[in-house]
């Protein structure tokens, strides 16, 4: 399941990367290039609806869909970037991140059906690894990868698109899981409720059955993303211009601060109970806005240390956001597959907000005043990340407790629930 996010990652770095050459090839300016973000990331909205989708045919035969939809839409991006064709290479971009959208939910509702308690944590920590890696060497392969091709943009990115298929590859293994013992625990979790025997709710029904500690994490979610992924976008610009870096100095300066999420997994051991996961998550908000309040005021003169603050900073909160996301539901666990669609549909419209508007202000006022929004941003997010450790206290929140040794790796409710499996014991 972690290989269904890295290759759409790396290709959707390489197109940010080959921004000069896209631009020249389909005679764009870098406001028209800029569409190929911002109108794809608002499609982002349509998980809500989708979730219903989900729960209807089942993760199974969603994420295979949306396996071969990604696939076909990323050879469409270089087709109609071969033919010059502006919005042919739109539509493909449209595609590609509406069905990336779904993928990332399906993903995040698989894990947390297979996964409960201590294993959590550190199985989300390699989801938070998977889409961070995918950008990672996706930067860093860029300039390689263009030299090996001559400086052909197109042949460079139908090296993506190969990356792109192990996706496809991964949405076509996990159903065909027959023989193992995992199958026997994984396959009816990837069913649709209504053929696995279960109750389904209706989308508002679910909506309605929403707590209050719900709606702030998904607030949280939003802002976490709107606050770090359009500041990386602008980053290398703000850099060379604020900061009087060369364009490789300040490109290798920012690529630490994804390089920090690759150690995820190794925070989920210790981030075992509600308690430490909500204290965690209001750390990361700590760290995110001293990191921009040093980018405010360009001290030290280095960035190097407030990227190093400000990449711990996601890290930590992404990692325990979605961790803590299933347990603000107080237990309503057949609204999760809808928690989680409105997490992406959340994230996606405070991106394509925050990227609007840094545009806007960075035109108006310079990058101080995007610093400073940022850092309002992360306030605001700090705020509900302390609700959200206040809701924990007065145990209002879903406690999945585990002693220190981390308990099951797979969701007793999976292995000895309602989905038709033999009862067995604990599965290693």
């Amino acid at each position: 399941v972690c290989l269904y996010i890295p290759g759409p990652y790396f290709m959707d770095a390489m197109v940010g990367a080959y921004k000069a050459q896209i631009c020249e090839r389909l005679q764009i300016d870098s406001t028209t290039f800029a569409t190929f973000f911002s109108i794809p990331n608002m499609a982002g909205i349509l998980c809500g609806p989708f979730g219903a989708v989900i729960s209807t045919y089942g993760a199974s035969r969603t994420s295979l869909l949306s396996g071969v939809f990604i696939m076909l839409s990323s050879m469409v991006v270089v087709v109609g970037l071969d033919r010059r064709a502006y919005y042919l290479v739109l539509l493909g971009r449209l595609v590609f991140w509406l069905t990336l959208y779904i993928m990332c939910t399906i993903q995040s509702v698989v894990v947390y059906k297979l996964f409960t308690k201590g294993a959590l944590p550190t199985a989300y920590g390699f989801v938070i690894l998977a889409c961070r890696v995918g950008g990672i060497l996706g930067y860093f392969a860029s300039g390689f990868v263009l030299d090996w091709v001559h400086g052909n943009v197109v042949s460079a990115l139908w090296v993506s698109v190969g990356f792109v298929s192990f996706a496809a590859i991964a949405t076509m293994l996990v159903p065909c899981l027959r023989s193992s013992e995992t199958a026997r625990l994984v396959r009816p979790l990837l069913e649709s409720e209504a053929s696995s025997g279960q109750a389904t709710l209706g989308m508002q029904q679910q909506l309605r059955r929403f707590p209050a500690s719900c709606w702030i994490m998904l607030a949280q979610i939003g802002l976490l993303y709107g606050a770090v992924f359009p500041f990386e976008a602008i980053a290398v610009d703000y850099f060379e211009k604020q900061w009087d870096l060369d364009p490789t100095s300040a490109g290798f300066i920012i690529s630490f601060a994804p390089s920090l999420a690759l150690f995820a997994p190794l925070y989920g051991k210790w981030m075992n109970t509600t308690r430490r996961l909500a204290v965690v998550n209001a750390s990361g908000w700590v760290c995110l806005a001293v990191s921009m309040m040093m980018f405010a005021i360009r001290f030290p003169r280095n960035p190097l240390y407030a990227v190093l603050i400000f990449g711990l900073g996601y890290a930590l909160s992404s990692t325990t956001a979605w961790v803590l996301l299933p347990r603000t539901l107080c237990g309503r666990t057949e609204c999760q597959t809808a928690a989680t669609a409105f997490a992406y549909a959340s994230l996606a419209l405070a991106q394509a907000l925050s990227n609007e508007i840094a545009g806007i202000l960075h035109d108006l006022l310079g990058y101080p005043s995007v610093c400073l929004m940022f850092l309002c941003m992360q306030v605001v997010g700090l705020s509900l990340a302390l609700k959200t450790l206040a809701a924990q206290r007065e145990g209002i929140l879903d406690a999945e407790d585990e002693d220190e040794d981390g308990g099951n790796d797979v969701s007793l409710d999976t292995v000895n629930g309602d989905n038709g499996l033999p009862e067995v014991g604990e599965y290693d």
